[in-house]
């Protein structure tokens, strides 16, 4: 669930995966089955870091549906994040 991958992998997780992807049912799927909300990769970037950034490669080019959940989806991140859970 956690798995950082092999050498070449910079240490990105299928959560980083599915986040860098803005596949958000799959990182639901991924943190409901214990999946670290606060793992980094090897240069530091957070979960939160890569949802947030391919909502911004979209170029607000989101269906309403989509928006939301990805805005709920980086809430819950920032909110663990806070709490370090």
């Amino acid at each position: 669930m956690n798995d950082r991958g092999g050498k070449h992998c910079e240490g990105v997780t299928p959560l980083h995966d599915a986040a860098s992807c803005g596949h958000i049912e799959v990182m639901e799927a991924l943190l409901r089955n214990g999946a670290n909300p606060l793992s980094q990769t090897d240069v530091g970037e957070s979960v939160y870091e890569c949802l947030l950034k391919w909502r911004l490669r979209t170029g607000g080019d989101l269906d309403s549906q989509t928006l939301k959940d990805c805005l709920n989806m980086e809430k819950k991140l920032s909110d663990s994040m806070k709490k370090g859970v």
